[in-house]
């Protein structure tokens, strides 16, 4: 991830992974990336916050969610698949904690 003047000029990923983690990795990138940072750490938060709902299989907020990230709702057939939809959005919240941008 590089950022310019508090937005995600940047974001990218490089590794293996199953279908669902690949595909979370690539929606957040493509979410995230131009954002300014504060949006992107509330997209993060709201794609965090979804996910926990399905996983605890609460109604779910669709409310600040990338709309491919949408999709995702059926995980709660496969709830040890969340943790793979997870992995990217962890990363990027963990990058996108205050103090690593200047603020």
């Amino acid at each position: 991830m590089l950022c310019t003047e508090h937005s995600i000029s940047y974001i990218g990923f490089s590794g293996d992974g199953c279908s669902v983690s690949i595909a979370s990795a690539s929606i957040a990138c493509h979410a995230l990336s131009g954002q300014p940072v504060a949006q992107a750490r509330q997209t993060v938060s709201s794609v965090l916050r979804f996910l926990e709902e399905i996983e605890k299989g609460q109604p779910v907020s669709e409310q600040g969610i990338p709309e491919d990230m949408k999709a995702f709702i059926d995980l709660s057939s496969y709830p040890t698949r969340i943790a793979c939809a997870r992995l990217a959005w962890t990363a990027a919240a963990k990058l996108l904690e205050p103090g690593e941008f200047g603020d």
